[in-house]
This record gives structure tokens, sequence and C-alpha cells, in this order.
């Protein structure tokens, strides 16, 4: 068979990029090994338009989000099911002097949209004196979103299960790659934490990280918002949540461990006096990057071979925009923006 893309991984990048392929008609066929715990199928998937201790805009928020909800809008009309919804974030404060630090940020009118001021915390299912709230936020059920892009992709027969070898992808005599004895004009890799040993982007600053999650089922009727205090704790339906996250850049091992069982427990602990259940317990490598902007780019090893990789924590709003990005790269030659170009850092090339 012949076409347009192979497209290497198929979790949120993958998925994002190979699905706004499809939609302009391109030829994809996607390649990527079972997935059970990737972190794009236990991310939470939370699109949050003020971040950090400092509670200050998310990085090209406007642009990320003018084209995220438009783009899971229409994957829910194509796959037929709730992916997105929207929501608000509960900040819990233990004093009042962080209820004004966070208070503060509101005086200026560039957040009149997003931040609603702490108020004193009434409610007695939670910890905390004071309690904000951060507005225009929305998540994406994200194991949901890869199941159903994978569901999607083996009907159409654009699906191949299995981890790629880069030994046998190799060039024909018209420029074209052959991988398989099927034959593609271009290869994007969407590999996650896999992308450290691919040998056309070579030494590219990775810095892997373990997370690990819970989910947990409360006993009595908790709601259906986000509440955000040394953790995040996020309903994902049937009355469950998610609860994280853990980071470790010493243990890369893919299980999760006791010690990030126990520091969870104890982190929702200070959350809520409820009893809860823990329901499963999960642990992905996330392929975060030096300085945390994602990769995006055209070997130097190989033409028409390109990555987008190293969205971290934020694939959900991330994946959508620099999908674009990349896309309007590929197919009309446009500029990608340097800072999120994957040869911005001096690097040592090497030959296959």
């Amino acid at each position: 068979m012949d076409y347009d893309y192979l497209i290497v991984g198929q979790g949120i990048a993958g998925s994002v990029i190979g699905l706004q392929l499809l939609e302009q008609n391109k030829k994809c066929l996607f390649i990527d090994e079972k997935i059970w715990n990737s972190p794009s199928r236990i991310s939470n998937g939370i699109v949050n338009p003020v971040t950090g201790q400092k509670y200050v805009k998310t990085w090209l928020f406007d642009e990320l989000f003018q084209v995220a909800k438009p783009f899971y809008k229409r994957l829910e009309q194509l796959f037929g099911v709730n992916l997105y919804h929207e929501t608000s974030i509960t900040k819990l404060f233990s004093t009042a002097l962080e209820a004004n630090e966070f208070d503060s940020r509101i005086a200026d009118l560039k957040y009149v949209d997003f931040l609603e001021s702490a108020i004193p915390n009434l409610d007695d299912r939670l910890k905390g004196a004071f309690k904000g709230k951060i507005k225009n936020v929305f998540w994406i059920n994200t194991a949901l979103l890869i199941d159903e892009t994978r569901k999607y992709l083996r009907k159409n027969n654009l699906f191949i299960e299995e981890i790629l070898d880069y030994s046998l992808i190799k060039k024909t005599d018209y420029n074209r790659f052959i991988y398989k004895e099927n034959t593609f004009n271009k290869i994007i890799f969407c590999e996650g934490a896999k992308g450290t040993n691919n040998p056309y982007f070579p030494n590219l600053p990775f810095v892997l990280a373990k997370g690990e999650l819970m989910s947990v089922q409360f006993n009595h009727k908790f709601g259906n918002e986000i509440i955000q205090k040394n953790g995040i704790l996020s309903p994902y339906g049937n009355g469950k949540f998610k609860f994280g996250s853990t980071n470790s850049w010493t243990d890369l091992t893919p299980n999760p461990t006791y010690a990030g069982k126990q520091e969870l427990i104890n982190k929702l602990e200070q959350i809520t006096d409820l009893p809860f259940e823990i329901c499963e317990h999960f642990a992905a490598i996330r392929p975060t990057t030096k300085d945390r902007r994602p990769f995006l780019g055209e070997s130097e090893i190989e033409k028409n071979i390109f990555i987008l990789n190293g969205l971290g924590t934020k694939g959900v709003s991330l994946a959508p925009y620099f999908s674009n990005m990349l896309i309007e790269f590929m197919e009309k030659r446009t500029t990608i923006l340097p800072i999120v170009n994957w040869n911005r850092f001096e690097k040592k090339s090497i030959k296959l």
C-alpha cells in the first residue's frame, strides 16, 4: 500500500496529528504497540488557563484554546462519544496569606475571566481555610480518546499493532520510504519517552519523569469539580476520580510503587477526610523536555522524517495547535516557532 504518512506512536500527539491529517484527506498508517498505562491514557487531560504558584496565564493559552476546543468537539462527533467536559478548579488554601496571594492576581484585568476571589471554605468535605476558583477549564477523557481513535483506525485498516523496527525503514529510488512493503512520502515520530532512542533525532535533551496516579471512588457523593491542593483530584466518570501525581526523575521503571502509593494517599488526605477506595494505581514515563517546550521539526539526518514529541504534562492542550503548525510546515514549508524547533539546542549529529 502507498501512504502519504507513517505515524509512529498513537498517544495524544500521534492521535491528534494523525486525525488532523485524515481530516485533510491525507492517507496515513499508524503503528504502535499495545497501550495500557501510557502517559496519554492515564492523564487527567486538564486544560487549565492559569498555572503555577504565581497563578500566571498558561503559555500561549489563547492560541491553544482556540484550536483545541473545536478540534475535540469535532472528535466527539466523529466517534459519537463524550470527550469534552467544561468545569472549574477549586483551589484550597490553608492560610489567609495563600488566599491573598491568589486574590492579588485578580487585580490584573487579564485574569477577570479566569479567576474568582477566594472565600472562606464552608464545605466540610474539603480541608482548607479558604478556597478560590479557576474558571474556563475543560478536561478531555484521554483514555477514551486513545481507545476510540484506535478503534476508528482499526475499522479503516489504518493501524498496525507492533513496535517499529528502525532498521527496517528503507529509502526507495523515488525518495520515498518503505517499511514492511508499505511505502510513505513522510514519517512522523510521536513516540513519547521512546524518542530517546530514535536514531533520526539523536541526543535530544529529554528529561524523563515517572508519574504515579490513583483512581479512587468515594463512599459518599463528592461532586464533579476538580480539586487542587498538593495534587489534583479530577472526575472521569462513573463516580470515579483520578488523583495525582508524583514525580520521579531517578526511578524510571514502568511499574507503580508502594512509596508512590503512600505519597498519593498522604496528599489526598490533605484534601478530604471522606473515606475512599483505591480502584487502580497507575505509573507511566512522561516525555518532558529540558525547557518544557515540545519538539517539532524535520530530521537533519533524513529529509521528510519529522518529530512531534516532548508535550509533557500538557499534551491535551498543546497537541492540536502544534500539530497544525507541523502539518503546515510539512505540507507548505511554513515556519516553525524557534522556541519549539527540535534543533534549538546544541547537539552532536550522528550518521546512520
